[in-house]
């Protein structure tokens, strides 16, 4: 037996620990991220220095804010291989301020719409994207394919010959090579390709170098030199707002466009706060700032970019070629980019959506949200107010559509004495208007009940619809109750239900509950309602058994000799309140009213303003309740200087009446005296 120690133990082997490495460190992806962060970048140089010259500021400026853009949104952005870059629409807004009042004003609102991006994200502003109709997204598509391919044809206007084979090679190189191998980037072997031909044969086209001059600097930190002053904030702050609404518009919808295209997800509040981070950290590197770029983001997702690395890259990339290798950068015949931006607007329209096939399967008011929105787009270039159109579109025509799927009908029990109405839908404003012709006011029997179980309110209006209803009802002294209502529809009407009709009157529409052969006769003011033991009566004769008279707007009108729109008129700006107006909105008045309105027109030959009649008005009714005889003085006081008002206007009235009576007489006497004059042949003739 051998001893313990020469035994030999066996050891066991541990497998052996690697640290995990990123997805995009792998050969194959890391390949994929840096060709298409290349191509990205040479994309990148003619727009930036094209934006740069729509906002009216040195290339260098749009330059290096695509350069920081880019880099600052790969790391702190929401939607991954998404670029960001200075845009043509943060251009359109900044160009204004920076013509008047120069860079640091511009710089100073980037900063500013910045922090306002910031603002909106931590307010929830990205979750507004789930309410963003399919056909909005599509117009937005299809507007910003139209609006990439537009911006090229300048470039193809008044140029040499030469250009046009150029372009026609490079497209012929980017829709064959994808054929036969996807390792290197078709774009990028166009460029390339274009550029060594140009340069080896001598053909003279316009270049990059052409556009406008290249940094050869890195840039600088620092802060705009502007004074810290309300006037200043008062100019870049309307400029900074258009900055943030329109940035962020355009980055979550490029997001969302990006999130269909690779189907993945993006975090769209992290994507708003990102693109404000972005923004301040351009502006204090002395960009125009900016936002994400759906034709740079299209070609970076088309050449099989899924990471945050493209974006690193591309903007690392557009950095060194500007600065280290501009020269080579500058001989890029423009005829290549345009190429590749001319296939990137092709790959981004949705051709779907515009076959014949598609057009008559989709409903009308679907096509028209999408033409709109392209329309809207296309004509002011501005992608913010095509979607802000499009969905503004997109929610009348939803609710035109919707308002007309309520239905109404209508049962009688056997016995003759109730008429239950069912009404099926959702009920809004839209469709809520048209509810109150449903019912059979002088027809239906003396009770009446509404059933809403099938029925969803909605919003105030139909609240008071439903109130209209009742009280028409009510009018025709028949008892309407409403049952069936949801938990949500019964809390929202009992919440607004009797508070939507304008002020509280001072004799109101009564109740009339049928019980056992008695009405019940509520009136207001204070009066405890007492029971009236008589047979059921109408709305007037109830109103007149307790004291209180009502008249419908149209008896007044005939009573008083004033217009239905004179009255209503009258009403609107506060000169009489109908003291029965009900909580449907139907004007009920009183005698009381018809005296006030009669008073009211009495002053009318007075040529006092609506001001000086309702101060009247009130004064009156101040003194008849003052109680004090101090009160009862002053306002006695102010009537007396009305009065003498209306007693100097009456003598004017009458000086002027007794003028017109003079020159009536004078012309009278003419008249008579031309009569007896012989005429002009009997003069003649003698």
């Amino acid at each position: 037996m051998l001893p313990l120690w020469k035994v030999e133990m066996p050891v066991p082997t541990l497998p052996k620990l690697r640290p995990s490495r990123p997805t995009w460190l792998t050969p194959r992806i890391l390949r994929t991220e840096v060709l298409a962060g290349l191509v990205v970048a040479l994309a990148l140089i003619p727009e930036a220095i094209s934006f740069s010259i729509i906002a009216g500021v040195d290339p260098r400026v749009g330059l290096f804010a695509s350069f920081t853009m880019a880099v600052t949104i790969s790391l702190t952005g929401g939607r991954k291989a998404m670029i960001s870059a200075a845009t043509g629409a943060i251009a359109l807004v900044v160009a204004p301020l920076s013509r008047e009042y120069g860079l640091d004003y511009l710089i100073a609102a980037v900063l500013l719409g910045g922090v306002l991006q910031i603002v909106f994200a931590l307010l929830g502003v990205a979750r507004l994207m789930r309410f963003l109709p399919r056909m909005v997204m599509v117009g937005f598509v299809n507007a910003l394919a139209i609006l990439i391919f537009t911006a090229q044809l300048p470039y193809l206007v008044d140029v040499p010959w030469a250009v046009y084979p150029l372009l026609a090679a490079g497209l012929a190189i980017m829709v064959g090579l994808p054929r036969l191998t996807r390792t290197i980037p078709a774009p990028l072997v166009a460029i390339a390709g274009l550029t060594a031909f140009t340069a080896l044969l001598g053909i003279a086209v316009p270049t990059v170098g052409d556009q406008g001059a290249l940094p050869d600097s890195l840039p600088v930190l620092g802060l705009p030199t502007v004074p810290l002053t309300w006037q200043t904030l008062t100019l870049i702050g309307p400029p900074a707002l258009a900055i943030a609404l329109v940035g962020l518009i355009e980055s979550l919808m490029t997001a969302k466009l990006v999130d269909e295209v690779t189907d993945t997800h993006s975090d769209k509040t992290r994507e708003s706060w990102g693109q404000g981070v972005a923004n301040i950290v351009t502006g204090l590197f002395g960009g125009m700032g900016g936002c994400a770029m759906i034709g740079q983001t299209m070609i970076n997702v088309k050449s099989g970019a899924r990471t945050r690395l493209s974006t690193f890259l591309a903007g690392l990339f557009l950095l060194i070629l500007v600065v280290s290798l501009g020269p080579i950068v500058a001989a890029i015949p423009m005829a290549a980019l345009v190429g590749v931006m001319i296939m990137v607007a092709v790959g981004t329209f949705d051709w779907h959506s515009i076959h014949p096939a598609t057009l008559r399967r989709l409903p009308t008011s679907e096509n028209l949200v999408m033409i709109a929105t392209v329309a809207v787009t296309v004509t002011t270039h501005n992608l913010a107010y095509g979607v802000g159109v499009g969905v503004l579109v997109a929610m009348v025509l939803f609710a035109r559509r919707v308002a007309h799927l309520v239905e109404v009908t209508g049962t009688v029990d056997p016995d003759g004495t109730r008429k239950t109405y069912r009404v099926i839908g959702q009920l809004f404003f839209a469709s809520s208007n048209d509810l109150v012709f449903q019912f059979d006011y002088a027809d239906d029997p003396e009770h009446v009940v509404i059933d809403l179980s099938d029925a969803h309110v909605w919003d105030a209006s139909t609240v008071a619809a439903l109130d209209a209803i009742t009280t028409k009802y009510r009018a025709h002294g028949i008892d309407a109750i409403i049952t069936g209502m949801n938990a949500n529809s019964r809390t929202r009407h009992e919440a607004l239900a009797g508070h939507l009709g304008g002020a509280p009157c001072r004799c109101a529409p009564v109740d009339i509950p049928i019980k056992h052969d008695t009405a019940v006769v509520e009136s207001w003011g204070g009066r405890t309602p007492a029971p009236v033991p008589a047979p059921v009566l109408n709305g007037v004769a109830a109103r007149e058994r307790s004291g209180c008279r009502v008249l419908q707007i149209g008896e007044v009108a005939t009573r008083v000799g004033l217009s239905l729109r004179t009255i209503r008129h009258w009403d609107e700006v506060g000169l009489v309140v109908p003291s029965a107006r009900s909580t449907g909105g139907f004007r009920l008045y009183t005698e009381d009213d018809v005296e006030r309105l009669q008073f009211i027109k009495t002053l009318k030959p007075l040529d006092l303003s609506l001001d000086q009649i309702k101060d009247l008005v009130s004064v009156m009714d101040a003194a008849r309740a003052a109680g004090d005889s101090e009160t009862a003085d002053d306002l006695r006081g102010r009537l007396g200087m009305y009065r003498a008002a209306a007693e100097a206007r009456i003598e004017a009235l009458r000086a002027q009446v007794q003028g017109m009576e003079a020159l009536s007489r004078e012309l009278k006497s003419l008249a008579e005296r031309r009569e007896t004059l012989p005429s002009s042949r009997a003069v003649d003739r003698r």
